[in-house]
């Protein structure tokens, strides 16, 4: 008699999952520069991101394009400009900063204040 009221509640118990999930949603910032895109590389193939936002003042779409290519989990989408900066911080749980500018205009801001090309 014990064991018929014991075995439902041991088949209740086994079908509850007792790893959690993985949904971490991660922002990057500065995305197309020179460390943005490694990082989001890297971003892109851990198991621990479910979607992963890039944004940047320039380039970003493309970054974006390259990354969903590559066969993961994790989503990612590409915002570009100081309009679209709310969209790509409103999921995020995680946010990494960087520079923010790409090689570019980094390289045209250095000329216009010191007449050199760094690049």
């Amino acid at each position: 008699m014990f064991s018929r009221a014991v075995r439902p509640a041991l088949s209740l118990a086994r079908s509850f999952a007792t790893s959690s999930q993985n949904n971490a949603r991660v922002a990057v910032l500065g995305a197309s520069g020179g460390i943005g895109q490694p990082l989001s590389l890297l971003l892109k193939n851990s198991p621990l991101v479910s979607h992963l936002s890039l944004y940047d003042i320039a380039h970003t779409p493309g970054v974006a394009a390259d990354l969903s290519h590559i066969e993961t989990r994790a989503h990612v989408t590409g915002y570009l400009g100081p309009d679209q900066l709310d969209a790509a911080l409103r999921v995020s749980l995680c946010i990494y900063l960087l520079n923010c500018c790409t090689r570019h205009y980094l390289g045209d801001k250095w000329m216009t204040d010191t007449g050199t090309n760094p690049l």
